[in-house]
């Protein structure tokens, strides 16, 4: 081109070289996608009776995947006017759809769900029943086989015709999706988010959205996930992470500073009383803060305009709907952070209530360095979101309608959120609409296990899921005789699933490395602690506390000291036990010693298998056995 002296030959090159880029990356496209579907071809089969322009009823087959081959008539599943054939109908129904311009009219003549594991047909569900792939055969009898860890739920092919029109609704509308334990209610705000960002769908990209989760561990599993979903270029953050940057060049010197220049927090040692933190989450909180941002011209320290807000209890009193919040209180909450400013260091629920007044006091934008506002958020655990929390997103998104909320108030284990009956009147006092979608039945765990985790939090409703063991609970004195009961069920979870990953939960970071302590010295290398600092989800054993497993699965879940000690009184105390219970897909176990009461004395033993280890008697030496197993 550069050798090229006259411009028309110039101008014909680079149109040359333009196609030939263009066919090379449709090229490299299109075998992207044959890769992806070699796996996973399709999760449905629609067979449709249409009646031609002549008279003649003709049959069209077609497949449902979660890419295009027009070759073999696969339709991605984002492709709404075809697709809703098969969420939206059901085998023999009759059917008038306008789709690509054209009325057709016609009957589902056959509409199967299918599933594929690494090109080889495993399951297919029809009208003659439900038919499993064994090493023996096919059979009508079975259940369905448990996941591997880090994939997502097969949900797409399960969702109802009204949660599929919740999926699809325009970016402006508000999804807020409700879900128990393992029923894939992440999954499903990440196919929105992904039918969202199809070409055809709407003209949001990658950079206009944002998905928050609480925890760096979710986040993690999150972000594995967005691939397959071809939406690894959306941002996924922790909501804290996500505060940090935009607080930070706002703070006062005089607080102390991490690494990353991000405000140190007061120890696990020295957290707010309960009655402390109600304030901080309080709605009375945020009116006051507002309030006083428009009325006060001469604050422009976001610290100093909290601490100011905190010193008047008269005026946060005023916007308390609860009626629980007294002088006493609020002025607690006043000296407790006045003292941690004092002390260089803030309490965790300062982060988001800095950051409003960061909002309030230069605009929504300036401090997250974007030129625009989110046009579309995912909010996973919206449950744990105080009001507090909820307007430093709703801030910064185009119209307050962009959001797509997931949550489980079983699981709630933070005061302060508001309900979702109270966010739909809110978007519906406001013009928006808002769809809400409820999904009832768990993916994830054994029949067995989800009975055992409804009873210990008091739920009530459906029980469902696939045959498995009992949960079972070693008890007694000392923790010596428990832990030989805990390494045999830890040593038979390995053998059971030697490339999977085992989850040892506790109730705080003190029990975690008293755990850790007790079980490495027989599995050495296997075992690791998860933290903040570092999730991974290699095969081994994980030792967190409940709260980092929030969101997350193990294939066998080992609950540690659930006594009641360690469980905070009332609804959240048996949520986090709900919570524990429920990240386990195949086996649970729980152990406790030391003579503390537990809940798990009222499971009958139809729910939870009782073994007393002290009625157990020891073993003098370990067995040749197991010293080869730990070798």
């Amino acid at each position: 081109m550069i050798a090229t002296q006259r411009v028309e030959d110039r101008r014909q090159l680079a149109s040359d070289e333009a196609v030939s880029h263009a066919l090379t990356t449709k090229h490299d496209t299109d075998l992207d996608t044959l890769n992806s579907l070699k796996s996973r071809p399709y999760f449905a089969r629609v067979i449709l009776a249409e009646e031609d322009d002549s008279g003649a009823v003709r049959q069209i087959d077609y497949k449902i995947g979660y890419a295009a081959n027009p070759t073999c008539r696969i339709i991605d599943w984002r492709c709404a006017p075809l697709s809703k054939l098969y969420y939206e109908y059901r085998e023999g129904d009759e059917y008038s759809e306008q789709i690509q311009g054209k009325e057709r009219i016609g009957r589902i003549a056959m509409r199967n769900r299918i599933e594929i594991e690494k090109g080889e047909l495993k399951q297919v569900h029809c009208r003659y029943g439900s038919f499993f792939r064994t090493k023996d055969g096919w059979s009508g009898t079975g259940s369905s086989r448990a996941r591997d860890f880090g994939s997502l739920p097969e949900v797409l092919s399960l969702i109802s015709p009204e949660q599929f029109s919740a999926i699809t609704k325009e970016a402006g509308n508000t999804v807020l999706i409700q879900g128990v334990a393992g029923s894939g209610k992440t999954t499903v705000a990440l196919h929105r988010l992904s039918w969202l960002l199809d070409k055809g769908n709407s003209d949001l990209t990658a950079e206009d959205c944002v998905i928050l989760t609480l925890g760096p561990s979710l986040r993690e599993y999150v972000k594995s996930s967005l691939a397959a979903l071809e939406i690894a270029k959306v941002p996924v953050f922790s909501y804290r992470e996500w505060c940090g940057p935009q607080i930070v060049p706002y703070l006062p010197d005089s607080l102390k500073r991490g690494p990353k220049g991000e405000p140190e927090l007061s120890g696990a040692a020295n957290r707010p009383g309960a009655s402390v933190e109600r304030v901080k989450r309080s709605m009375g909180l945020l009116r006051a803060l507002e309030k006083n941002a428009a009325a006060i011209s001469n604050v422009t320290d976001p610290l100093k305009l909290l601490l100011v807000t905190l010193s008047d209890p008269r005026l946060i009193k005023e916007f308390d709907e609860t009626k629980l919040l007294s002088n006493d209180i609020i002025l607690a909450a006043y000296e407790r952070t006045k003292e941690m400013a004092t002390r260089g260091t803030l309490d965790r629920s300062d982060y988001s209530l800095l950051l409003r007044c960061v909002q309030l006091l230069v605009g929504p934008t300036k401090p997250t360095k974007r030129s625009s506002l989110y046009r579309h958020l995912v909010i996973d655990e919206v449950q744990d979101y105080s009001p507090i929390e909820l307007a430093t997103v709703l801030s910064v998104v185009t119209e307050i309608g962009n959001l797509t909320l997931v949550g489980d108030t079983s699981q709630r284990t933070e005061d302060g959120f508001p309900g979702w009956d109270k966010l739909r009147k809110w978007w519906t006092a406001r013009k928006i609409e808002s769809s809400f979608v409820k999904l009832e039945v768990s993916h994830r765990s054994t029949k067995a296990i989800v009975t055992c985790a409804s009873v210990l939090g008091k739920l009530d409703g459906p029980v469902t899921g696939r045959p498995g063991p009992l949960p079972k609970w070693f008890f007694g004195k000392t923790h010596e005789y428990v832990l030989e009961g805990l390494i045999d069920w830890l040593k038979q979870a390995i053998d059971a699933a030697p490339n999977s990953l085992i989850g040892v939960l506790c109730f705080s970071a003190a029990e975690v490395k008293e755990a850790y302590s007790l079980i490495s010295p027989k599995f050495g290398a296997m075992v690791r602690i998860g933290n903040e600092s570092g999730f991974t989800f290699e095969e081994g054993i994980v030792v967190c506390e409940v709260y980092q497993a929030k969101g997350l699965e193990f294939n066998s879940v080992l609950v540690l000291q659930p006594t009641k000690k360690n469980l905070p009184e009332g609804d959240v105390g048996r949520n986090l036990l709900y919570i524990a219970a429920t990240r386990a897909q195949e086996q649970l176990a729980f152990a406790t010693w030391g003579g503390g009461e537990s809940p798990l004395r009222a499971c009958s033993e139809r729910v939870l298998e009782k073994i007393d280890c002290d009625q157990i008697e020891p073993e003098e030496e370990e067995s040749n056995e197991d010293q080869e197993y730990f070798k």
